[in-house]
């Protein structure tokens, strides 16, 4: 499949598209015969007179050689030029005009190959196309047309077309090279944006300054400009007609100044939410090997943990006709200096999903050198902060229980007072050495109490429970992937007439028990 990435409104490719999609697409490039393209226009003559003629030496003097320049700013300042014989804002339009003008190969021939690598078949089988466009790019509260040469791929099997702009091609040159294209053309079509204001808004998120208000700010900043520049024009006006009249007058009705978005003059496109959010996830996709290297030393001692389910929903895959969005969250753990340490997608907020995650991370933070985990907080201390002690027993370093100023006697828990079961084999070995201390204690009193207590969501049983009459340690015992089968020693044991099972609202803990494990 081949894209041509630069597109627009006005290019011959369009031709194939159905009316609907030309209405609905954004005009962002100016119209023919409008002072802005006549503008870009000189500057295509300008450029490609030495380029032509293959040496300097016999171009105009007002050519233009891309091979030392880059930056074009608009001509001088109308302000200061004034009107003559008639009044008209043409050269208001253009000078909100600049012109970036990029060709890697012909700017920075030291470091480029002899031939550019196709970005789709990856091959040197490459060529001019002898097409040059413009592209207008969002700088601030100006507009930067982007001039760029196209290439096509002459191999057989290929045959793809596209422009030095697109994020794919610049991927394939020297990095040297592509870091002195200042933007992001993320969009096959329409206007880019220039990089460094996606890296201000970006440093703006942890303040609460998120992708709409700051569109709406860029925004503001092309509207302001927009008055300015008409009220420049007035104000020019005002001076041609009344303070200095001008000798040679063709007519003293002065041109109209544009609205904002006439192609036909001004020009003006707003900033879109989605042109933010697309160059986002192209910045950070062509970004993501170093941030993922930047995470591991991102890592202090302490962290912040969240669920978040807004970045999710921008997630999906279509099937069919359909978009299904496969997570519902994503989970975040950030350092106390405020980097990312930790970021994946969740089909849910099941702490399940992370019982590997925590173990693993908390590896990778001591393999890179990190220092000891000391810290951690979170809106929801009982989904992942149990993983984070056990997979970091630092966190529990110099942590003393909160002592109630009382004369009553303390009840006290110690490491000696319970143990974790995870297995079947495991529980029966608990089973079988409490086996003979339960038939002494039945001897005895003629009953053995055993206290249960279950923790469990809607679907599932987490924990259970289980503490014998004058034995210590009670067991926590994790039934994790052990289906519908319990331990049977144990089964016996719960099961046995002399054995009296109690508990706090024990009728729901035996409800659970009887479901899952059949336990009568």
């Amino acid at each position: 499949m081949t894209i041509n990435h630069d597109l627009d409104e006005e290019d011959e490719e369009d031709a194939g598209d159905s009316d609907t999609t030309k209405r609905n697409r954004r005009k962002c490039q100016p119209a023919d015969g409008s002072p802005i393209k006549q503008y870009l226009d000189s500057i295509h003559q300008k450029v490609q007179h030495p380029l032509r003629a293959g040496t300097t030496l016999s171009t105009p003097t007002n050519s233009i050689d891309i091979k030392k320049t880059s930056w074009i700013s608009p001509p001088m300042n109308p302000v200061g030029k004034g009107f003559f014989g008639t009044a008209d804002p043409s050269e208001f339009y253009v000078s909100n005009a600049f012109v970036f003008l990029w060709d890697p190969l012909l700017q920075y021939p030291q470091h480029m190959p002899s031939k550019v690598i196709c970005p789709i078949c990856k091959t040197a089988d490459t060529k001019c196309d002898g097409n040059w466009k413009f592209r207008p790019y969002h700088w601030w509260d100006k507009t930067v047309y982007v001039y760029h040469r196209r290439y096509l791929c002459t191999s057989a099997s290929c045959g793809a077309k596209w422009p030095t702009i697109r994020p794919d091609f610049l991927a394939t040159i020297p990095t040297l090279v592509a870091e002195q294209f200042p933007f992001i053309s993320p969009t096959e079509r329409g206007p880019g944006i220039y990089a460094p204001m996606l890296t201000m808004m970006k440093e703006l998120f942890p303040s609460g300054v998120m992708i709409g208000k700051f569109a709406d700010v860029i925004n503001v900043l092309l509207r302001v400009n927009f008055a300015q520049t008409h009220v420049s024009y007035l104000d020019a006006l005002h001076h041609w007609l009344y303070n200095q009249p001008s000798a040679l007058v063709d007519c003293r009705i002065p041109g109209t100044f544009s609205p904002f978005h006439d192609k036909d003059g001004y020009c003006g496109f707003e900033l879109k939410e989605g042109l933010l959010k697309e160059s986002l996830r192209s910045n950070m996709t062509a970004r993501e090997a170093y941030m993922q290297a930047s995470a591991q030393t991102a890592n202090d001692s302490g962290l912040s943990t969240d669920d978040s389910h807004k970045q999710a929903k921008h997630c999906y895959v279509t099937v069919g006709n359909t978009k299904v969005r496969p997570f519902t969250t994503t989970f975040t753990a950030i350092s106390l200096g405020g980097q990312p340490c930790l970021s994946l997608f969740k089909f849910t907020k099941s702490t399940t999903e992370l019982r590997d995650v925590i173990p693993n991370y908390c590896q990778v933070r001591e393999h890179v050198g990190a220092s000891e985990l000391l810290r951690i907080e979170g809106d929801n201390g009982a989904n992942d902060h149990p993983l984070f002690l056990s997979a970091a027993p630092s966190l529990l370093r110099d942590v003393h229980p909160r002592q109630e100023d009382t004369d009553l006697p303390r009840f006290v828990v110690t490491e000696d007072d319970y143990t974790y079961i995870t297995t079947r084999d495991a529980l029966a070995r608990y089973t079988l050495g409490n086996l003979e201390h339960v038939q002494s204690v039945i001897a005895q009193h003629g009953t053995c109490r055993i206290s249960v207590d279950t923790e469990f969501s809607i679907n599932d049983l987490h924990v259970v429970a289980i503490e014998i009459e004058g034995s210590r340690p009670a067991a926590l015992v994790h039934p994790y992937f052990w289906g519908d089968t319990f331990e049977p020693n144990m089964k016996k044991l719960l099961e046995m007439e002399n054995v009296l099972i109690i508990g706090c609202n024990i009728g729901i803990d035996v409800r659970k028990l009887r479901h899952r494990f059949d336990i009568r």
